[in-house]
Formats: structure tokens, C-alpha cells, sequence
């Protein structure tokens, strides 16, 4: 159609649309998987579960440090031909990889934990699926990225409602190969896609390219992990169960969507610093653009706290006594927010150690910060250690950031 010979020209989806899209599903899919065994199986079998699915979570995490989130920083920096040969050495980097994690598994289901057995067998393709669509975000190719993760989502439900329909109820076998069939078929998006080759190369190549990255991604990965789990542990040991659960309660309304969510923006963020050489003053325009996009979520966390009430009140009835932690947690999560470009700038520029140690130093600033507020004033004075906290963590890290990105500082 034409208007006085004029095309008319269709608005196609951003392709960021698609990338935001594909990291909010690929969490939401390892939440639902969550959420769906908290209502389908009985509290003993829930209980094995969750701690099943967090020793898995934590080797998914050290896979994602060791390939998925350095592929962010090195595939940009790689020149175009050399990377066929690089991702064939990706391929099988992710396998050894899942393969290791498999071993993990079994060894730890003989001897303690019967429940992550029926996860091993999986670990190789959630690891190439998460490999793969790394390589896509990391190359600009977001709609692929999105196919990978959109096929899981779809694969995964079916297999759960099929069942579902079958037996009428969801057993832990059952709900994991449900979500490991997602997983296989992500993989087989990012094989078809072009993500990743089906022969694998050695590893080695992979290793010698990101010598100086990968390590220091992967324990920041797992440090990123352990370090909400710790606060709470923390909490539930000096407090007790009920404000363990009542801090929980709080973080998910103010803090855990958020985080999911700069997430998915983070791994957006960095392969655009990533492309850019050290000394291009496109550098600090690029900070200042990805900076206007994470102050709205800042905003939107305190709006939230704002209404911290009525929305206590409405999802998380039986704590709604701990209303007044919404505050100084929604303070730490606005805080965290305005952080995620200095962040992107460090992975990106390959500051993968300054990166771990800011990550380290925030760390025990929490823990001390979560000791002396229980110490001073029980859980009211844990919620505000941790804004304080955070507060110092956001200095310390927009001045560190700032001098070796500056001057060139060792990694």
C-alpha cells in the first residue's frame, strides 16, 4: 500500500524488545520449574527438591562464568574469521563442561542427595542451550536468541501438561525431564540457528583465548549466588525462621524481580563495550546512554516501595508485619540499578579481577553491615544495613571503576 506514491513502511520489534524478552524467559523458565514443584509435590519431596535444584543452579552458574558470560566480552572482541573456529572450541568447552557437571552430580546423588540424580543427565544440553544463546546476544543476533529460549518455555510446558494429562500429577522425574526436553530443544534451535556447531572442537583454544577472563566470571558468577542465600542464612540463624522468611518475603517485591530484570540487561550491555577500543571516546557517550536506562528502574523500585502496603498486604498477607524492611531493601535494590553500566563497562573492558574484587569487597561489607544492624536493632537494622551497604558499595565502585578504566589500571 502507498500514499502518493509513498511506501508505507511497517514498524518492525526492536531487536533489544527481543533480547530483554529472551533473558526474562530464560529465568522465568527456571522459576516456573520452581514455583510448579512448590505446588505439586508434598513438603518432604518440595524440601529435597529445592536443595537439589540450588546445587544445580550453582553448577549452571559456574558453566555461565566459565562460557556463557565470557563470550559476552571475548566473541565482540574476536575478528570475524577467527570465529568459527573459536565456537567450534566453544562447543566443546560447554560439553566437557556439562559432562563435568554430570559427574558432579551422579557422585553427589550416590553419596547425599538421591534427588539431583535425575538432573545429570540434562547438564550437557542446559549448558549448550545457555552457551548458545550467549553466542547469539553476543553477536547482536537477539531474535535467535529469543527462538532458543521461546521453544524451551513452549517445550517445557507442553511436556508438563502432557503430564499432567497423563497421570495427573507432576513427580520430580517427571518435572525434570520436562525441563531438560526444554533445554534439548533450545539446543537444537541454536545448532539449526547457527549458534553453535554440532561437531565440537577441543576445548583448548577456548581456554588460551579467555585465560584471563573466565576464571574470574565464574567465581563472580558463583559469588553472585551464594551472596542472597547468605543474608538469609544469616538472618534465619540470629533472628530465627520467621523473619528469615519475612526478609524473603520483602526481597521478592522489591529486590528479587528487579534483579531479574538488570539481569537480562546486564548481558545486553556488554558486548557493546566490548566492541568498543580502549581509548574510543564513544566510551563514556555509551556509559551515559545505558545509565538513562537503568535510573527508570531505579524509580520504579522506590514507586513500589512507595506502595509497599497495599501490596504486602495483597501478596504477602502473613508477613505484612515486615512492611517497614520494604524501604531501606528497596533503597539497595535502586542502588544495585545505577551500578549495572559501571558493571557492564568492567566485563566489558575486560576488568574481569576488578570485577570479582568489588564483588568480594560488596560481599563483606553486606555480612558486616547484616551483623551490626541485627546487633543494633534485629531485623529493622539488618534492612537498613544492607541500603547502607549498598550505598557504600555504589561509591567504592564508581570510584574504582572510574580510575582503571581511566588509566588503564591492571585488570
Amino acid at each position: 500500500m502507498t500514499v502518493l506514491g509513498a511506501p508505507v513502511r511497517r514498524r518492525s520489534v526492536p531487536p533489544s524488545l527481543f533480547g530483554m524478552a529472551s533473558q526474562l524467559l530464560n529465568a522465568l523458565t527456571n522459576v516456573a520449574t520452581a514455583y510448579i514443584a512448590s505446588t505439586a509435590l508434598q513438603p518432604a519431596a518440595f524440601g529435597e527438591f529445592v536443595l537439589a535444584f540450588a546445587v544445580v543452579t550453582l553448577l549452571l552458574a559456574t558453566g555461565r562464568g566459565l562460557i556463557g558470560s565470557t563470550l559476552l566480552t571475548q566473541l565482540p572482541a574476536t575478528a570475524p574469521d577467527a570465529r568459527p573456529a573459536l565456537l567450534r572450541s566453544v562447543a566443546g568447552a560447554t560439553v566437557l563442561a556439562g559432562l563435568g557437571a554430570a559427574v558432579v552430580l551422579v557422585v553427589l546423588g550416590a553419596v547425599a542427595l538421591p534427588a539431583v540424580l535425575w538432573f545429570a543427565p540434562w547438564m550437557v544440553v542446559v549448558l549448550f542451550q545457555d552457551a548458545g544463546r550467549h553466542v547469539f546476544i553476543a553477536t547482536g543476533r537477539l531474535r535467535d536468541a529469543f527462538l532458543a529460549d521461546a521453544v524451551w518455555a513452549l517445550v517445557q510446558g507442553v511436556a508438563l501438561a502432557g503430564l499432567l494429562a497423563a497421570v495427573g500429577s507432576v513427580p520430580v522425574p517427571g518435572l525434570v525431564a520436562a525441563w531438560g526436553l526444554g533445554a534439548l530443544a533450545g539446543a537444537v534451535v541454536v545448532v539449526v540457528r547457527a549458534g553453535l556447531p554440532a561437531r565440537p572442537g577441543g576445548p583448548r583454544p577456548w581456554a588460551r583465548a579467555t585465560r584471563d577472563l573466565a576464571g574470574w566470571f565464574t567465581a563472580l558468577s558463583m559469588l553472585g549466588q551464594l551472596e542472597t542465600y547468605l543474608v538469609l542464612t544469616l538472618t534465619g540463624a540470629l533472628l530465627g525462621a520467621a523473619d528469615a522468611g519475612g526478609l524473603r518475603a520483602v526481597q521478592l517485591l522489591v529486590l528479587q524481580p528487579p534483579m531479574v530484570l538488570l539481569g537480562a540487561m546486564l548481558a545486553l550491555m556488554v558486548p557493546g563495550f566490548a566492541r568498543l577500543p580502549a581509548d574510543d571516546p564513544a566510551r563514556r557517550g555509551l556509559w551515559l546512554r545505558r545509565f538513562a536506562l537503568v535510573a527508570p528502574v531505579s524509580v520504579g523500585v522506590l514507586l513500589v516501595a512507595a506502595l509497599a502496603g497495599p501490596l504486602m498486604d495483597l501478596l504477602f498477607a502473613q508477613y505484612s508485619a515486615y512492611t517497614p524492611l520494604v524501604l531501606p531493601v528497596a533503597v539497595q535494590s535502586a542502588l544495585l540499578a545505577l551500578l549495572l553500566p559501571t558493571m557492564a563497562l568492567l566485563a566489558g573492558t575486560r576488568r574481569g579481577r576488578t570485577a570479582f574484587v568489588l564483588h568480594v569487597l560488596r560481599t563483606a561489607t553486606i555480612v558486616v553491615g547484616v551483623l551490626v544492624g541485627i546487633a543494633v536493632a534485629g531485623a529493622a537494622g539488618l534492612a537498613w544495613s544492607l541500603a547502607v551497604s549498598g550505598a557504600v558499595v555504589a561509591l567504592v565502585t564508581t570510584v574504582v571503576a572510574a580510575r582503571v578504566t581511566r588509566t588503564g589500571a591492571p585488570r
